[in-house]
Parts: structure tokens; sequence; C-alpha cells
């Protein structure tokens, strides 16, 4: 997987968490089993910047959405 996909996940669980309203410890859990499966497939891959990305309600979507952007999406 690339930057842009882990861009995409994290904004889709955003949108599921913030704009529609998911539980929070559901979702929560979910970015915490993603991240372990992800840096298994890529070492590179940041758990704790994702993690900020998902969850986080305005700032952690407004960086991934920039990034998104400059990245082309």
């Amino acid at each position: 997987m690339t930057k842009k996909d882990y861009v995409l996940i994290a904004e889709t669980i955003n949108n599921v968490m913030w704009i529609e309203g998911s539980c929070p410890l559901t979702i929560a859990r979910l970015v915490g089993a993603l991240g372990v499966v992800l840096k298994i497939d890529n070492p590179r891959f940041d758990e704790e910047r994702f993690r900020y990305a998902a969850l986080m309600q305005k700032s952690g979507f407004e960086k991934f959405s920039e990034e998104r952007h400059a990245l082309g999406l």
C-alpha cells in the first residue's frame, strides 16, 4: 500500500467517526488494529500519525485533507 492509500483510509475513518457519529470506542479499536496490520505491510508506516489523522475531529482531518490535496487526490 502507498501513502495515498493510508490517507484515504484515515479520511474515511474520520468521516465515519465525526460525520456519521459512530461509536468512538469501536472506531478507536479499529484504528489500533489497522495500525498494527499496516505497520506489518509497511515498516515505515507511522502509526501515531495515522491514529491522529483518523481520530482527531478537526485538526487531524484538515491536515490529512491538505496532504491528500498535495498528493493530487
